[in-house]
């Protein structure tokens, strides 16, 4: 099937990962993904290891990945949107072939392979530390050209990231600082939103989330009433607050006003009873 299966037309505003899981041939590929699970998973059963379940199969993964040097784009976004699996089936193949599929100097593969990458839910390190090194996310949040579901994938693994120390705020040249000094609204948005989605984290998360309000919060002095949107965002964030004192009821004191803003006046309220009543 693989031999014979036509390729679909992509071009810079398909929506490479819906092609691809309902294309023939990106079917097809996702059969021998299929296939390629179930002979290593049974192989770990029996042997402890797959080493030789995914020797038998890899020249046919080589197969697909030189062909994707042409218009293999299905085989692209699929290898970026099952990097776990390929992760699993081998992980030195898999980082040893990320530069050819993420490549920066062929605009089509690249825009394909961001797109897949943008369904991958958890934030691997060796991936992470290529695609940031690389400059595929400063590129994804620069380009128009890729949806805003990528862009947000780029923003969250920045944050989760930035959680689990990949990132520091202390470096300058780090991403999450990146993400300040560019200082898009949207992208801000979208942090300060999905920082919030991980409030029941635990106390670790909020001492950083703490510091990240402080340096948005230097960053506004001032200039309040530009930023009133990210401040009235930033209201959310009330719930990672523990305790009151200087410094916290300061952040809260200058994002109050705008609370209303975007209609989380209800949430500040809430987490201030809280505060009020420890």
């Amino acid at each position: 099937l693989l031999e014979r299966q036509e390729r679909e037309e992509f071009d810079s505003k398909s929506e490479a990962i819906f092609i691809s899981i309902k294309s023939p041939r990106g079917k097809s590929i996702e059969a021998l993904v299929n296939f390629a699970l179930r002979s290593c998973r049974l192989s770990d059963k029996e042997k402890g290891k797959h080493d030789d379940a995914w020797k038998e199969l890899q020249p046919i993964f080589n197969n697909e990945l030189m062909r994707s040097q042409d218009k293999n784009f299905e085989f692209v976004t699929l290898y970026a949107n099952y990097l776990p699996y390929f992760l699993y089936l081998n992980r030195d193949w898999t980082l040893s072939n990320l530069n050819k599929v993420f490549s920066l100097t062929r605009r089509k593969h690249w825009l394909c392979a961001m797109q897949g990458y943008a369904y991958v839910s958890t934030v691997y390190p060796d991936i992470y530390r290529f695609l940031s090194k690389e400059g595929h996310f400063i590129e994804a949040l620069n380009t128009s050209e890729l949806r805003e579901e990528a862009k947000r994938k780029v923003i969250q693994n920045i944050v989760v990231a930035y959680i689990q120390d990949k990132e520091s705020l202390e470096d300058k040249a780090s991403l999450i600082n990146c993400l300040f000094d560019r200082w898009n609204p949207e992208e801000l948005n979208e942090l300060i939103w999905f920082v919030w989605t991980l409030r029941d984290e635990n106390d670790l998360l909020y001492k950083k989330v703490l510091a990240l309000w402080g340096k948005i919060s230097r960053k506004v002095a001032s200039k309040e009433e530009e930023n009133k949107k990210i401040l009235s965002k930033l209201c959310l964030w009330s719930v990672f607050i523990t305790e009151l004192n200087d410094d916290t009821f300061r952040l809260l004191k200058q994002v109050a006003p705008y609370a209303e803003l975007s209609h989380n006046s209800y949430i500040l309220i809430k987490e201030l009873r809280r505060l009020v009543d420890k």
